[in-house]
């Protein structure tokens, strides 16, 4: 009788805190964030928000940015206020029917610069979304790091996986391809 009620209770009380209790810590620590005044809801990390602000501040309000195509939201359409390629708002129709997502992965997989006049994009965006949706190609990492192109870059740099890159991408044509002699430019396609 009571004695087994308070049993039972206990038992849906522990798997409770089983399976609520890490998610709920999980979303604690990266949404709930201590130390931004009570109330205070970070969706994004800082890396994205200063990115954003960046875009916000600096780039006109027609200016498409290539990200990731992504099933929930990307920083740069909701904080920046920017079209996107690929998505759920702006100018990434989900519904839409052409080769635009595999132009986007040619373009982080492969290196495949030339496609971006083709998606009338200027500015490409990398960040942990970005490197979560694809395996970047290596040319990528060496923009990075020689900062060709790059307008924007928050984080601890090309290693850090939460680090945001933002690269013109009217500076790729003369870079000088990874691996090659100078006289040569950063791979168009591969």
């Amino acid at each position: 009788g009571r004695r087994h009620g308070f049993w039972s209770h206990a038992l849906w009380l522990f798997f409770f805190v089983l399976c609520i209790g890490p998610a709920s810590y999980s979303f604690y620590v990266n949404v709930i964030k201590p130390g931004h005044g009570a109330g205070t809801v970070l969706l994004f990390e800082k890396n994205g928000r200063d990115a954003a602000e960046w875009i916000d501040e600096t780039l006109p309000p027609s200016e498409i940015v290539l990200t990731a195509a992504y099933p929930d939201f990307h920083f740069v359409t909701p904080l920046a206020g920017r079209p996107t390629l690929a998505g759920i708002y702006g100018e990434s129709n989900p519904y839409r029917q052409d080769n635009r997502k595999e132009d986007i992965r040619r373009v982080y997989e492969k290196g495949d610069f030339a496609l971006l006049p083709k998606l009338g994009v200027r500015y490409v965006c990398i960040s942990r979304y970005e490197r979560s949706q694809y395996k970047l190609d290596p040319s990528w990492t060496q923009l990075m790091e020689k900062e060709t192109g790059v307008v924007f870059q928050a984080g601890e740099g090309p290693a850090d996986e939460e680090s945001v890159y933002i690269f013109d991408s009217r500076e790729f044509a003369a870079a000088p391809h990874p691996g090659s002699k100078s006289s040569d430019t950063l791979h168009t396609g591969g």
